[in-house]
């Protein structure tokens, strides 16, 4: 399992407000774009294919054109898809963003998102964790 925090200190009370609601791996913009982590499995010029963080689901994207995608795309690499719906069967992709990757527990995202996978196995372990870190922030 893996937990997203915005690494705001003003933003904690509303982060901590919305690990409360239960964790969320997906999230949407206000044009309906779709923005989704996990780990490439695949990629061509005209197609990537990543398996999901929150569940392990294997989703095939088109690549948009136009799409922003880095050079030397690799399986296994980490990434932040955002992409919108084709219709009721598929997905383009609008940008790729490579997650960087940090040693130990933490790993902080190009949009300044830190991500760690926590110890605890229930909901209100991780809820401790996930304050402990932020109060650490403040």
């Amino acid at each position: 399992m893996k937990i997203s925090v915005v690494v705001v200190p003003a933003v904690a009370a509303l982060v901590l407000a919305g690990l409360a609601a239960g964790p969320s791996a997906a999230a949407v913009d206000q044009a309906g774009r779709i923005t989704i982590p996990g780990s490439l499995v695949s990629s061509s010029r005209d197609q990537l294919i990543i398996r999901t963080d929150d569940h392990g689901h294997r989703m095939t994207f088109e690549v948009a054109p136009g799409a922003s995608v880095p050079d030397g795309l690799r399986r296994g690499v980490h990434v932040n898809i955002t992409y919108h719906p084709l219709g009721s069967t598929g997905q383009a992709v609008d940008e790729v963003q490579l997650i960087e990757q940090g040693g130990g527990k933490y790993r902080l995202t190009q949009d300044m998102r830190l991500i760690f996978t926590p110890e605890a196995r229930d909901w209100q372990g991780v809820l401790t964790e996930t304050k402990a870190i932020l109060q650490g922030l403040v």
